[in-house]
């Protein structure tokens, strides 16, 4: 087999198996006696639908004269087989069983995927003949299951007759919910998780797998028989994109631009693009591989439970045990048992909200392992790209990619090496492994100097991988351990030595670098280090400076201010997360949440904080509006710009219009945020009544408070996204054909970092000297609103210095 015929057996494989196509394999399997061989991810399907369409069956002939759910429920399921209801059910849960969805979402999905299924079956029996061709046709020209679905909904209800009665909204969730019920109580694939946000009355629910699934799922990963992602990598290159639908995978059709709005890709056709669709294709040719040398050491710790780097703990935390009796009723407990039981459920919640997190995260780690366990043999591997409606670039496949997590970019390499031909690369490669180490706030020098000194316990990690853990204790460690291995390797050659690692330079907020470059602020300027300096800055360290003078001016009156004070836990780490979505929309309640889950993390880290437990609120939002006031302080021309265009959002949703606006690059941005309608719906999920709120198309209107929220973070992500898309550009010409790019992220090989970082600097600087990017959107607005006010006005910051800043991208 050829490589080009081994890359249409994986897209082949991509494409979900169907009812139809699973009865067939599952009955050939049976009377062919070689159930084990069939599809992979057959063996857990067919473990539950037996279960599941006993439960369905039961359900549908003990429920149907019942007053409630089961009246309304039971006539839709009965237009189906059990099988069919089943086989459909559990595929639209276990699509999204490793990202957590929401409860809600799922039970949409699986009452759509029913009623559509009705609808085929109607126009299966009304016109069989016609009906077979329009599927035999649309399975050809769409590999997409998504695009199938509608290509026979829509011409189906066009030929064969729109006559078929569709569920509304209320019948497909509420069937949607009646299944996922009767799945969690026939299979225990997966249970009803709950978490209340801070500040919020109410839980939302999600489904995870039980620990049962978790080690089910182990066991057929390592017999090579797990359900695969939807997308995977790729053994040859891509398909050039040159149109919005035209590119990726060679029989697999995508589209260029993820969007939500349906009429975008219409719209965007009529404008020249040629810039996105080449720097996309240098993307998705860079040739990658699988890094064996980490695979094994990963996989060798995976199985002995060594949790280094962000390897999950399998482990369920143990939820403390209660202090009251459990047969003792509420209404029977003394004072001192409430003030008891109210700081354990506090305690318990976070022991639970962790361990739904963790089990994401398992199944997350897993794919990624597997995949790259059986991609290893390959000497190359492509990754097809796409855009957003922003213009960022995304690999399509997920787990291994070189945008995953810490893990998944670990595990992979470029495949071409290049040399390393003098000190100013060996220096860049010595500067990456200090990033990957946490040295990273120091100066160039400094972090030389410390993989210097420790040289000695870098060649010995590389040397003895996991019998030698002192690179086991950075936070990036799988990263770094990719280092040392190149480093191992650069120290035994010298210069010349081949080098296939991706160096990374990263920006230094790079949300507020964009804003201080539009507005030429110079103290956002240079605490985004877009100027000159001789140490980094560090925006983040400057608001953990601000809220500990605060907390020091207030310690002498006030109780929480001296606790905060002395915790030891007000640093930059706590800062980090909420100064960095700033520029992308944070409000003061994503804030807190950021906040409370850094405490939660301390806590569970085994640092005491003894807060009265029935305070933590109180002491977590003094906390919070410390934060902010600082982030204010120190980003106050950012916040200026940001209003301001949150202004001009707010004037075209009064007038019923969506915000669009031209990036630098040429990409036309369409933010159309569509109104719903909220509806509440009662029903009972595994013994509890539940009271989910639906959501409802309303007609062509615009949501203003979307649409005013996203303005600020969409408008800079395309700019960031035009930034990379010219940095691309300028390297294509300067032959560079190796990426590792992630949005403010952005690499190559050592031998090519010095020309990268050059051009990344210029092209920063062209978009913001040849772009009054604040005018542009102005004028955008113009189009539509008769007066829009005048953009803040611009300090003194020369841009050019951004061209000698050591620290801009580093």
């Amino acid at each position: 087999m050829n490589i080009f015929e081994e890359q249409k057996d994986l897209e082949d494989e991509m494409i979900l198996t169907g009812v139809h196509k699973f009865q067939k394999q599952t009955r050939e399997a049976k009377e062919k006696g070689h159930e084990s061989t069939s599809y992979h991810g057959i063996l857990l399907m067919k473990k539950l639908v037996v279960p599941l369409s006993r439960a369905i069956d039961i359900f549908i002939r003990e429920d149907v004269d019942k007053p409630g759910r089961g009246k309304i429920t039971v006539p839709l399921l009965a237009m189906l087989e059990s099988d069919v209801i089943a086989f459909i059910s559990l595929r639209c849960l276990m699509d999204g069983i490793s990202a957590g969805q929401k409860l809600v979402a799922v039970s949409h999905s699986v009452g759509q995927a029913l009623s559509d299924q009705v609808r085929f079956n109607i126009w299966r029996t009304t016109d069989r003949k016609y009906f077979k061709g329009l599927v035999d046709k649309i399975g050809k020209t769409s590999a997409s299951r998504h695009y199938r679905r509608y290509g026979l909904i829509r011409r189906a209800s066009t030929n064969i007759g729109d006559e078929v009665p569709v569920w509304t909204s209320v019948e497909r969730t509420q069937v949607g919910q009646c299944v996922i019920d009767l799945i969690i109580k026939s299979t225990g694939l997966v249970k009803l998780g709950s978490v209340k946000a801070v500040g919020k009355k109410y839980s939302s629910y999600s489904l995870v797998p039980t620990q049962v699934t978790l080690d089910f799922i182990q066991e057929t990963i390592e017999k090579g028989q797990m359900l695969s992602p939807s997308y995977l990598p790729m053994v040859v290159a891509p398909k050039r994109w040159t149109d919005i639908r035209n590119g990726g995978y060679l029989s697999h059709r995508v589209p260029f631009l993820k969007t939500s709005f349906k009429n975008h890709g219409n719209l965007i056709s009529y404008h020249r693009m040629e810039m996105e669709y080449k720097t996309t294709n240098s993307l998705q040719e860079t040739q990658w591989v699988v890094n064996k040398q980490v695979l094994e050491q990963m996989s060798m710790a995976w199985t002995e439970g060594q949790l280094i780097g962000d390897i999950p703990d399998r482990k369920e935390l143990p939820v403390p045990p209660s202090p009251v009796p459990k047969n003792l009723k509420k209404s029977e407990f003394s004072e001192s048992q409430k003030e008891l039981f109210k700081a354990w459920k506090g305690k318990a919640t976070i022991v639970y909200h962790e361990n739904i997190r963790r089990k994401s995260r398992i199944l997350q780690f897993m794919r990624t392992l597997q995949i790259a366990e059986r991609f290893k043999k390959y000497e190359q591997l492509y990754f097809p790209y796409q855009a957003d409606f922003r213009g960022r670039k995304y690999t399509i496949p997920a787990f291994l990619t070189p945008q995953g997590t810490e893990p998944a970019k670990a595990l992979l390499t470029f495949a071409k090496g290049l040399p390393i031909e003098d000190q100013e690369q060996a220096d860049w490669l010595a500067i990456h492994g200090a990033n990957c180490a946490g040295v990273d706030k120091v100066s160039f020098e400094e972090r030389i100097q410390w993989i210097s000194e420790n040289e000695h316990h870098i060649i010995q990690s590389a040397e003895q991988g996991l019998d030698y853990t002192w690179w086991t204790k950075f936070d990036d460690a799988w990263l770094f351990f990719a280092f040392c291995l190149e480093w191992a390797g650069y120290k035994r050659k010298g210069f010349g030595y081949i080098s296939h690692l991706p160096i990374a330079l990263d920006g230094s907020n790079n949300g507020l670098q964009h804003y201080s470059a539009m507005l030429r602020c110079s103290v956002g300027g240079k605490a985004t280090n877009l100027t000159n300096e001789e140490h980094p800055q560090d925006t983040y360290q400057q608001v953990a400076d601000v809220v500990k003078r605060e907390l020091e001016r207030l310690c002498e009156d006030c109780t929480i201010a001296r606790f905060w004070n002395k915790s030891g836990i007000v640093n930059r780490k706590m800062t980090k997360r909420p100064v960095m979505v700033v520029p992308y929309g944070g409000t003061r309640f994503s804030c807190l949440n950021y906040v409370e889950e850094y405490v939660d993390d301390q806590i569970r880290a085994g640092i005491s904080l003894n807060f009265p437990e029935h305070k933590k609120h109180e002491y977590i939002n003094f906390l919070t509006n410390l934060v902010w006031a600082a982030i204010s302080e120190v980003v106050i021309s950012a916040r200026e710009c940001m209003n301001w265009i949150r202004d001009v959002a707010k004037r075209l949703s009064k007038v019923g219009k969506p915000l669009m606006w031209a990036t630098p690059t040429g990409l036309y941005v369409y933010q159309h945020y569509k109104a719903f309608k909220w509806r509440q719906i009662d029903t009972t999920i595994d013994g509890k009544l539940l009271r989910p709120v639906l959501l409802e198309e309303d007609g062509l209107k615009i949501d203003p408070q979307r649409s005013i929220n996203g303005s600020a973070p969409n408008f800079v992500h395309s700019l960031d996204a035009s930034c990379l898309t010219l940095t691309l550009h300028k390297c294509i010409n300067e032959n560079i054909d190796a990426f590792a790019m992630i949005h403010d992220s952005y690499g190559t090989h050592a031998n090519k970092t010095p020309q990268l970082a050059k051009l990344l600097r210029e092209a920063f600087v062209e978009i913001y000297t040849d772009n009054d990017v604040l005018t542009q959107f102005r004028s955008s607005a113009l189009e539509v609103l008769d007066e829009v006010p005048e953009p803040p006005k611009r300090g003194t910051l020369d841009l050019n210095q951004v061209l000698d800043s050591k620290y801009f991208f580093c």
